[in-house]
């Protein structure tokens, strides 16, 4: 099941990095939490998103943003569904370096 793809990815034996170009709403957040370096481009937008459609998040998120930003940061983020631009997630500590659009994937390599 999905847990099982959750873990796999995060058990992974080789360093995970997550270039974020642009929305990464519910899965995709949390498919990035679970990589070990995460860059965005100014123009990311991250969201957990599943408070607004009556749904828990998945894919570890709950697991994995507490750990990175701490309780407090983490439950406003999930419980709201507020979304979070590339430079707040830079200041809350769940992404690394913010850079620019075009240099992106170049960073990430």
């Amino acid at each position: 099941g999905v847990g099982r793809e959750a873990l796999s990815i995060r058990n992974y034996d080789k360093p995970l990095i997550a270039a974020v170009n642009g929305a990464a709403a519910g899965g995709g957040f949390a498919l990035a939490m679970l990589h070990d370096v995460r860059l965005a481009s100014e123009r990311a937008v991250f969201t957990s998103a599943f408070v607004r459609i009556g749904l828990v998040a998945e894919l570890g998120l709950t697991y994995t943003l507490p750990r990175a930003i701490g309780l407090e940061a983490a439950m406003d983020v999930m419980y709201t569904g507020r979304s979070v631009t590339a430079n707040e997630a830079h200041q809350l500590g769940f992404i690394r370096r913010v850079v620019p659009h075009k240099r992106l994937i170049e960073d990430a390599m």
